[in-house]
């Protein structure tokens, strides 16, 4: 799952739209730094408040330290 935000950042970044319509991309001189889209970041999907599911450490593959967070309610599969 990616946030649909970055996804557009990076569509801009690959110039998808004019390589969808066979056009040729005119990149600025700063294009690649400029509108880089960093890394992905799916801050936007999830929810905001302190809502966490917090390991015991008692359950292997469930260690003390995973923290599990929970996808907000308007976020779905397309």
């Amino acid at each position: 799952m990616i946030s649909t935000d970055w996804l557009e950042k990076y569509k801009r970044y690959v110039f998808y739209e004019e390589i969808k319509y066979n056009s040729t991309p005119a990149p600025e001189e700063n294009h690649f730094t400029a509108l880089h889209p960093g890394p992905i970041t799916n801050a936007s999907c999830l929810h905001s408040e302190e809502k966490f599911l917090k390991g015991t450490g008692t359950l292997v593959g469930f260690e003390k330290e995973v923290y599990d967070t929970y996808l907000h309610k308007d976020v779905r599969e397309k």
